[in-house]
């Protein structure tokens, strides 16, 4: 939680800094607002022979690259991997604490812990939801109202928006995605399991259980 913290308040300041008030953040536009002679900093997207690799980060002391997979069929997943990529060179490859960044579902996701990669994906969520600008537009109660407006609205995916909600709520919370009328994933808040009675079922609840 507290790397996802400074992430988000690293993109939140860096958007104020860079004079973005008003929704939706474009990643491109951020990538050409950092981009100086100096540094220089550019975005492209390429087919990757890979799925496993959504998007990468390389760089050096005068500049970085940041490549998406032009593969990625989900406008939201695109922008949070582009958000995400960004925060890497914000945060890791500009003062030199680490050059290189190959990312993949597993880094994109906040349970993974590396504290890197925690960073980065909270750096993606304040950058493309970051907290003043969401308020002006919902409550930022977890309902399916407020997820869907702002995810709208931001061009963030549904579970990235509903991270986003819990994180700046804090209180216990699941969200259950459904593609097609099937489950696909359980999605927590950081605190949903304290609230969990790990008691084993009993005969009778499991005998109620159908699937």
């Amino acid at each position: 939680m507290i790397e996802e913290q400074k992430g988000a308040t690293e993109a939140e300041n860096l958007l104020e800094d860079l004079g973005f008030a008003t929704l939706p953040i474009s990643p491109k536009d951020v990538v050409k607002a950092i981009n100086f002679d100096d540094f220089t900093v550019v975005m492209e997207e390429q087919p990757f022979d890979s799925d496993r690799i959504l998007g990468k980060a390389v760089g050096n002391e005068r500049g970085a690259l940041i490549y998406l997979n032009a593969n990625i069929p989900d406008p939201g997943r695109l922008n949070f991997t582009a958000a995400h990529e960004i925060g890497h060179v914000s945060m890791h490859i500009i003062p030199q604490l680490k050059m290189t960044f190959e990312c993949g579902s597993k880094e994109l996701t906040n349970p993974f812990n590396d504290p890197i990669e925690r960073q980065a994906n909270g750096f993606a969520s304040g950058l493309l939801m970051p907290k003043a600008l969401i308020r002006k537009h919902s409550s930022c109660e977890i309902n399916w109202r407020n997820i869907h407006t702002i995810s709208e609205l931001c061009g963030a995916s549904l579970e990235a928006t509903y991270r986003r909600f819990s994180f700046l709520e804090k209180i216990p919370s699941a969200m259950v995605i459904h593609q097609n009328g099937q489950f696909r994933r359980f999605v927590v808040s950081e605190n949903f399991g304290f609230y969990i009675d790990k008691t084993p079922l009993s005969s009778y609840q499991k005998s109620l259980v159908t699937d």
